[in-house]
């Protein structure tokens, strides 16, 4: 019996419209389990098929390319299309090892003995130590075959008294480029690890459908201001600025071995920020195994709130979305336009100088991250996004010389870059003043890059909110002594939040001579204001307090319109969004923006203030 390569055949044919989206292919089955794709819209025929056999062809599978259509063939295999990309992991080529990986991800509920290949009759034998119902063997053992492997795959029981279990050992020793079952984590404790795998698979082929969003999963507000801190590199924006500046911090936390040094530069404790979690401030994401984290850390995190620790699997289901959503409403996607620029696009390349390869890697970079993305995203994480990112896009480009240093830099920082633009939030370069080293460079020419695609699309007008200048945070003096609860408090109205963005936002477009004449300008008004709310507040005590003395309850109806009152506000979320709405409200009803700004600067003078000689 000759073996069946036709998943594998699609598959192929998958990744070859990835490396060149511009291609239309037809897939003909021939005789004796050969195959030829037939392809158009080539430029250069011999470059593509070279690269094919070279870069995308299972090895020993009998799969050619032609630009002749054939007279004879078998039939004509449908292509998997875009919404299919991960329908039932068609195609896939996986190890042992791999497979194995996978079965025990997917169905957590499978103890292994063994994997053995059976080559004379064409089996891939799975024995499993596991009393289950043959209706769900059965389930399990036809879904399987839908990979398309070549041998058929069988399940046998074998019953032992002892079970079988994962193997743990060595979990410190944990691959960072590879996802692995939650099963090896098993002994951490982290039940999100469980959850985030769960998430990952159950949402797959509905994310290509475009029937998940972002706004569905548990960790993403598109209401809220975000940005995202790397703590695994020490040095790095103090926490308490960017509270003042945003709604949600999504914090990624060094190796367990540097968090006391961590916690030392930010002067804080565990406790600090198991505090922003309870209050919702904060959420941390994993980039790496769990096993090489403070995960009794984590664990403590997630006993405080579940939503408040995002594993590897979940960050690869948003990034996903992201780019499903890219490729969906990306202008170049639409079929009409993209006929028309791939007609003239050998004259365009010409016309711009610019190397036809590159021009159309570009411009079709949505198709492809869509297409290989979800193999990398299984395989590896979020930590594997270099592979198809558009880091891609720039490595043609950079100088020969460094080249391969160069290369690794951007491959490194993608992950970063992209999982801000997945979420919608500002990304903070790291910097060490020792090495004169920072991630920015590249950082912001990926972003810039990112936003083109984002300013492209037919359905959406947001670009990734970056910070323009690092140095601007400079000019905030915090209060790091004050508790850092005391110090949130300071800055947990929504609306100042939102003003002290629009002054950053502001500065951050001035000259240095404006920007130092205004900060002047704002501090001695700032401190004008102080001195009056002070000889003041005697005063307004004492209205309320006569306003009482006429009608019973009055002082507590006006201190709970003024301030809100605090049990409550904790209570009521909903309480709390209304007290400021209506404090913003009555503040910016005349949209006096200098006002405003001296107004947000008073409120949080205690904990900051703007440097009197920001130079």
């Amino acid at each position: 019996m000759a073996r069946n390569y036709d998943s594998q055949c699609r598959r192929m044919d998958l990744h070859l419209r990835a490396k060149f989206p511009y291609l239309n292919t037809i897939i003909y089955k021939m005789e004796k389990s050969s195959y030829k794709i037939f392809i158009e819209n080539y430029k250069d025929f011999n470059q593509i098929s070279d690269y094919f056999h070279n870069n995308i062809r299972y090895m020993a599978t009998n799969v050619t390319l032609i630009n002749i259509t054939p007279d004879n063939f078998s039939s004509i295999l449908p292509k998997i299309c875009d919404t299919d990309i991960s329908k039932d992991f068609e195609g896939v080529s996986f190890t042992i090892p791999s497979l194995k990986n996978y079965i025990y991800s997917k169905y957590p509920e499978i103890n292994f003995v063994s994997i053995v290949e059976d080559f004379k009759n064409e089996i891939l034998k799975l024995t499993i130590n596991e009393s289950m119902k043959l209706e769900r063997i059965e389930n399990i053992e036809k879904e399987l075959n839908k990979i398309g492997i070549p041998f058929k795959i069988e399940i046998f029981i074998e019953i032992n008294e002892q079970k079988t279990t994962f193997q743990s050992t060595n979990i410190l020793n944990s691959d960072p480029l590879l996802m692995e079952s939650s099963k090896k984590f098993k002994m951490l404790n982290l039940p999100f690890i469980e959850r985030d795998e769960k998430l990952w698979f159950d949402s797959l082929d509905n994310i290509y459908n475009n029937k998940i969003r972002k706004s569905d999963l548990y960790f993403f507000d598109k209401n809220k201001t975000k940005c995202i801190l790397n703590l695994s590199i020490l040095n790095n924006v103090n926490i308490r600025n960017l509270l003042l500046l945003y709604d949600v911090i999504y914090c990624i936390l060094p190796l367990k071995e540097n968090m006391k040094s961590m916690l030392s530069l930010q002067k804080l404790v565990t406790d600090d920020l198991l505090y922003l979690v309870q209050v919702g401030r904060i959420i941390f994401i994993n980039f790496q195994p769990e096993s090489i984290l403070d995960y009794g850390f984590l664990n403590e995190i997630y006993q405080e709130n579940n939503n408040a620790v995002v594993g590897r699997r979940a960050l690869s289901t948003l990034n996903l979305i992201d780019i499903v959503e890219i490729k969906n409403n990306y202008i170049f996607s639409d079929i009409e336009i993209k006929n028309k620029l791939i007609s003239i696009s050998s004259d365009l390349a010409d016309s711009l100088n610019i190397n036809y390869d590159n021009l159309m890697n570009f411009l079709f970079w949505p198709e492809q991250a869509l297409r290989i993305g979800f193999e990398s995203l299984n395989f590896t994480g979020p930590i594997g996004i270099g592979q198809f990112g558009v880091n891609n896009l720039i490595n043609p480009l950079l100088p020969k010389e460094n080249m391969e240093a160069y290369k690794f830099e951007f491959m490194m920082h993608s992950p970063s870059i992209h999982l801000a633009h997945s979420l919608d939030a500002t990304y903070f370069p790291f910097f060490d003043e020792k090495h004169k080293y920072s991630d920015y460079p590249y950082i912001s020419i990926m972003s810039n890059i990112l936003n083109s695609f984002k300013q492209l699309n037919l359905n959406s007008s947001n670009v990734i909110k970056t910070n323009k200048s690092m140095e601007l945070l400079s000019i905030f003096e915090i209060n790091d002594f004050i508790p850092l609860e005391e110090f949130e408090q300071s800055s947990s109205n929504a609306f100042i939040r939102k003003g002290m963005n629009s002054l950053f936002y502001d500065l951050c477009n001035m000259q240095n001579n404006e920007k130092i004449e205004i900060i002047k300008k704002y501090n001695s008004d700032v401190n004008k204001m102080i001195k009056t709310k002070s000889l003041q507040s005697k005063g307004l005590d004492l209205i309320s307090e006569t306003a009482s003395n006429f009608i019973p309850g009055i002082s507590a109806i006006i201190k709970l319109l003024k301030s809100g009152n605090k049990i409550f506000k904790n209570k009521s979320s909903k309480y709390n969004e209304l007290s400021e709405l209506i404090e913003y409200k009555i503040l910016h009803n005349n949209r006096d923006k200098n006002k405003e700004y001296i107004s947000l600067l008073s409120q949080i003078n205690r904990v900051a203030r703007l440097k009197q000689d920001c130079n």
